[in-house]
């Protein structure tokens, strides 16, 4: 059949009693010994350059082309296999991707013409991370006075994901509008250090991604932010009734603490703080 493109056929059929039948008429039959071709499609192979096979990135198109009839598409991944028709030559396929969390795979896509001729087989070593990354927060501040320039770590913890880290992403709303920043990381801790120049409620969302583009969100987490503390100046109460205020003391007690501070023989406690008449007092009892 060498070099032949097409051969006619007739048959006719014998029984177990040696009976046979009429020829056929003959049938013309193309020779098909060619190949199909396989391809990916450019933004596919694009997107694989690094290495990981995501959730989104599990659905699989690209082209067979024959001189022919292109038939179908099978797709393997680690032995799961999945097929599809392609008669125009256009194929699509989504791959039976596992639950897994940074675990290499192999991939490999075979197309087949209407003659039954295989192409190559397409193949590719993947990364399989269906799995997002994980946060936890060990470290939350609540509330707190402005920090000026001087950074604060309002937020902290650890992460983990199989297939690595790549960023966390840190979404602050406040009286100043929206602002996005990025947490430090090092060694499965990381730490979100804020500049807070404006008194307010705010809120902290964070999203944060691992290397094959899976991503999670946290939060949202409130945060306050209060003008600074103040040392406040006292009036002392004894038995003999209010005396003169005594002004600041040289080491003066804390208000916003839980605390007790003396000056002489009176004991200042923070729990005794009232507003009256857009004023503060402290009550304090004779030591």
């Amino acid at each position: 059949l060498a070099g032949k493109t097409a051969v006619d056929l007739r048959v006719r059929a014998t029984d177990s009693y040696g009976h046979t039948s009429a020829w056929t008429p003959y049938q013309r039959f193309a020779l098909d010994r060619t190949a199909p071709e396989l391809s990916l499609l450019t933004d596919l192979d694009l997107l694989l350059q690094d290495g990981f096979l995501s959730e989104d990135e599990g659905l699989w198109a690209g082209l067979l082309t024959d001189d022919r009839a292109p038939a179908g598409v099978t797709a393997c991944l680690d032995g799961a296999c999945r097929q599809g028709a392609a008669p125009l030559g256009n194929w699509q396929l989504a791959l039976p991707l596992p639950e897994a969390d940074g675990v290499s795979a192999t991939v490999i896509i075979t197309g087949t013409d209407a003659a039954g001729n295989a192409s190559q087989p397409l193949t590719r070593t993947v990364i399989v991370d269906t799995v997002p990354p994980v946060l936890t927060v060990a470290t939350r501040v609540r509330e707190t006075p402005l920090t000026g320039a001087q950074p604060l770590v309002v937020l902290a913890g650890s992460y983990a994901d199989g297939g690595g880290v790549a960023e966390i992403y840190a979404r602050l709303q406040g009286p100043a509008g929206d602002f996005w920043t990025t947490a430090e990381r090092q060694n499965g801790q990381w730490t979100l250090a804020l500049v807070l120049e404006t008194v307010g409620a705010y809120q902290i969302t964070l999203q944060v991604y691992d290397r094959a583009g899976n991503g999670r969100d946290y939060g949202p987490f409130p945060l306050i932010v209060t003008l600074h503390k103040r040392y406040l100046p006292v009036v002392v109460h004894d038995a003999a009734g209010p005396t003169a205020a005594v002004g600041q003391p040289a080491a003066p007690a804390d208000l916003a603490g839980n605390g007790a501070a003396t000056v002489g023989v009176v004991a200042i406690r923070p729990a005794a703080v009232w507003l009256r008449e857009r004023r503060w007092r402290a009550m304090a009892g004779a030591g």
